[in-house]
């Protein structure tokens, strides 16, 4: 699924329109402070599917413009 949002933000912002991601970046910072602790830790402990979550997620934390780096926790 997020591959698929990932492909839909390529896809929306290939558009010669501006949008507006302000409640997707709202909603991405929420996951980020809450859910995405989980995934990096059982990342962390050996799951890939997790580890590909985790990598899924931080990729559309870049195209939302967000310094992954500063914005999600390592663990």
């Amino acid at each position: 699924m997020l591959s698929e949002f990932y492909t839909f933000i390529e896809l929306v912002q290939s558009l010669p329109i501006a949008v507006n991601f302000w409640q997707v970046q709202n909603t991405y910072h929420k996951i980020a402070k809450t859910i995405y602790r989980e995934f990096i830790s059982r990342a962390k402990a050996g799951d890939d599917a997790a580890a590909k979550w985790v990598e899924a997620y931080r990729a559309i934390g870049e195209k939302l413009f967000f310094n992954v780096i500063a914005v999600l926790p390592d663990n």
